[in-house]
């Protein structure tokens, strides 16, 4: 009978900062010049980004409840009591969470099945404690077994599964609760020996709980089936890994001696437990107690980079949690997707003694199901969002999942130009976008102070004769309370993308809980990245994305609008550079600033400088205007090599990213949505087309992507260059040829994105599970 590992779940706590700030915070404490050489060798080389602690000491403009300072900035070092009262106060709450994650995320149990308790944690006590706290926090019955693992150290979930796995072979229908919990930043200390400060560099805060039982596993995800534990002792490393309790916290001795002694030893230890070449296990899970230990392991066991990156990447993104690390390390195993087959897994841990604790597990892959979704749509901003609505219209089941909690404070992209707003009439959404929206219906261009003319959109040949001011804010309101009609549709926020895989049937995504770093592993028919201009999807489908910068950089504020330029916008070019002027709803109007790229000052205002050129240039006082979004930017362009790579498509700035100024970027997204929505409508009715299909979007999109950046790259070659020469140059070809007689008809079309790549390009659909174009593209 065996006894497996059903779901293992993960927890962070509130408090994070990166490793480079640590160093000099530590720096800071311990200002000597022997301290300062070894925390900067220490910290630099530890292969540790992130950091996590229930603690906000630790952070930039930290307001300190532990370690606080004396008037001369020297630590007050608190007592062992004052860290233990804090290690009680803070892992109550931790300890409750992740036990109800657990029990809420595991398929088949609830709290009413849980026979036993094991806790684990070497960085506190209280009792009564932590057991009672679960099993009183989540309603376990009253006769649940508990029991504690305490002062083990890092190996210590090793023998807490090893007695779960007892319980279960015992009384098959025992249903474990394992709970690590460490606190380690409690423990922080400021002696400059060098295991001291190894010890602050390493360690940090996490908790996580696994359900083991020997019920048959659901099939709908992996399980760790327990094969065998093996224990081993290095007695001559006894004394270079210990606790103690000390007056000011638990003193650790780590010796830097540890990843060589491991090293030594790993190798023959091995081969008594597995009696079988290290190449033949599929996959490693190693307690990353340090960088160097890594490295140790690999090198002795010659295993291949890849088998370690598990280990890796939990040592970068949290540090050294003790027990809870390889926790936290098996449960990304444990979220692995594409698994067809079972795999061996080794997982070892160290700690004092020197002790090495492995066990042998199985990792045994889901079953092949149904598609949790249709399509999962990584990103919910505008693009995200309207491709969202589109699916949902059609009745598709959508995941859409976006790392933001909160919707950003400012708006890059106001400008809907009459093609999207079609887009939206047939959604029936363009009024509630023109009721909140201010229509530009004319555009005033000058030159050094100089009316040269105006683009009138009020002629323009199409329904919507203007183009419509709406911050980016509310277009994202109205679109995200649109989705509420569709069941189908599924949001979720705080969370992005870890890593996917794909296969012939099917994509698996794990998404990671931004605060709890929390895995969940979803599935769907194709993945799709809306996620912006460094789109993780793009970036681990591979799809190269090229481009360049362009040579010049921009201000942008908003102002409470006091000026009478009404409902228009305003175009002031000049021999100093650039000024564009927008009115927004809600009073404010929108100024963008041309600036050298050697400008840019962290001590001046962006709003500031924005004041002082318009001022200049323009003539307008802003100084008595109240300020609102502020931000500069620096014009680019980028184009994927391709929009989709078998089940995983991109849309939006996630495939291209063309210079703002003229507003199409946005515009081009809601093109690229709109087509990518129906070409999908048509792969879900004929897959065997879906190749063609999406090999058309790709040629259509980056063709009307090409048309529209270089429309872009032009206007912003004309309105940018400086100097007299170029002014005088610019107000003779603005009045003489733009606003001539043969461009003059012509020219509001041309930037309301009427002429192509609209209506041919930019309203492309596949009207046909094959289209002539698609057959064209790949004979």
């Amino acid at each position: 009978m065996k006894t497996f590992i059903h779901h293992i779940e993960t927890l962070l706590p509130d408090y994070s900062y990166q490793q480079d700030y640590a160093r000099d915070r530590m720096i800071g404490w311990l200002p000597g010049k022997r301290s300062r050489r070894l925390i900067h060798g220490i910290y630099d080389h530890s292969g540790i980004d992130t950091r996590h602690s229930v603690l906000p000491d630790f952070g930039p403009c930290a307001a300190p409840v532990l370690f606080c300072e004396d008037a001369d900035g020297r630590i007050i070092e608190p007592t062992t009591h004052e860290r233990n009262r804090h290690y009680a106060e803070c892992s109550r709450k931790m300890i409750v969470e992740v036990g109800r994650r657990t029990l809420e995320n595991t398929e088949g149990f609830s709290a009413s099945d849980i026979t036993h308790i094991i806790t684990v944690s070497c960085t506190g006590f209280y009792n009564p404690g932590p057991d009672l706290d679960l099993v009183q926090g989540l309603g376990l019955p009253a006769s649940t077994e508990r029991y504690n693992l305490g002062f083990m150290g890092c190996y210590a979930a090793f023998p807490a599964l090893r007695m779960a796995d007892q319980f279960c072979q015992a009384r098959p229908d025992s249903v474990v609760l394992v709970v690590c919990l460490e606190l380690c930043t409690l423990h922080l200390q400021f002696r400059e020996e060098a295991d001291s400060l190894l010890a602050n560099a390493l360690f940090s805060d996490g908790a996580a709980a696994m359900l083991v039982s020997s019920r048959s596993p659901s099939k709908t995800r992996p399980v760790l089936a327990i094969e065998s534990f093996s224990s081993a002792l290095v007695p001559e490393g006894a004394s270079d890994m210990a606790w103690e309790i000390g007056n000011h916290g638990f003193d650790l001795r780590l010796s830097t001696y540890v990843p060589k002694i491991i090293e030594a030893h790993i190798g023959s230890i091995i081969k008594d437990i597995l009696h079988t070449p290290p190449a033949t296990i599929g996959t490693w899970a190693i307690h990353p107690g340090g960088r160097s230990i890594l490295d140790k392991i690999e090198d002795a066991l010659g295993l291949d980079p890849e088998q370690l990156v598990d280990s890796r990447a939990v040592l970068r993104d949290c540090g050294n949690m003790s027990s809870v690390t390889i926790l936290f390390v098996l449960a990304r195993i444990l979220g692995r997707t594409g698994i067809r087959k079972p795999q061996s897994v080794c997982a070892m841990a160290f700690g004092p003694g020197l002790t090495i604790e492995t066990a042998l597990l199985e990792l045994q892959p889901a079953a092949i199901a149904t598609p949790d979704y249709d399509a999962i749509i990584i990103g919910a901003g505008p693009v995200g969002l309207l491709l969202a609505n589109q699916l949902g219209q059609q009745g598709r089941r959508v995941l859409l999942a976006e790392r933001r909690t909160q919707p950003a404070n400012g708006s890059m992209a106001i400008g809907i130009t009459p093609p999207s707003l079609q887009i939206l009439q047939t959604m029936e959404l363009d009024h509630q976008f023109i009721a909140q929206g201010i229509p530009i219906t004319t555009a005033h261009v000058y030159e050094n102070g100089q009316a040269l003319g105006q683009v009138d959109f009020t002629q323009i040949p199409t329904e919507h004769r203007y183009i419509l001011s709406l911050p980016q804010t509310k277009t994202l309101e109205i679109l995200r309370s649109n989705l509420e009609q569709y069941p189908s549709v599924h949001q979720i926020h705080g969370v992005e993308l870890d890593e996917f895989e794909t296969n012939e049937d099917m994509v698996h995504a794990v998404l990671r809980e931004v605060r709890s770093d929390a895995r969940s592993t979803y599935s769907a028919l194709y993945f799709v990245g809306c996620d912006g201009h460094h789109s993780q999807v793009r970036t681990q489908a591979h799809i190269q994305f090229p481009g360049h910068n362009y040579p010049t950089q921009f201000y942008m504020a908003d102002f409470t609008d006091h000026t009478p330029l009404g409902s228009a916008a305003h175009l002031y070019f000049g021999s100093h550079g650039s000024v564009e002027s927008f009115p927004l709803c809600d009073g404010f109007r929108r100024w963008i600033v041309q600036m050298p790229l050697d400008s840019q000052s962290e001590n001046t205002p962006i709003a500031r400088t924005v004041i002082q050129q318009v001022m200049q240039r323009t003539g307008f006082d802003l100084s008595q205007s109240a300020p609102g979004f502020e931000s500069t930017f620096r014009p680019c362009r980028h184009l994927a090599s391709t929009y989709s790579h078998g089940r995983v498509l991109l849309c939006g700035d996630a495939a291209h990213v063309m210079s703002p100024i003229g507003g199409q970027g946005m515009n081009i997204g809601f093109a690229d949505a709109t087509h990518l929505a129906q070409a999908m409508k048509a792969a879900f009715a004929n897959p065997d087309a879906a190749d063609l299909l999406f090999s058309e979007y790709t040629q259509i999109r980056r063709q009307a992507f090409n048309i529209a950046a270089n429309r872009a790259a032009r206007n912003m070659w004309l309105g940018t260059r400086t100097g007299r020469p170029y002014s005088t140059l610019r107000r003779w070809f603005i009045r003489k040829i733009l606003f001539g007689a043969l461009l003059r008809e012509r020219i509001a079309p041309h930037f309301a994105m009427l002429t192509p790549p609209n209506p041919k390009l930019i309203k492309a659909v596949p009207c046909s599970p094959i289209s002539p174009t698609a057959q064209r593209s790949t004979s």
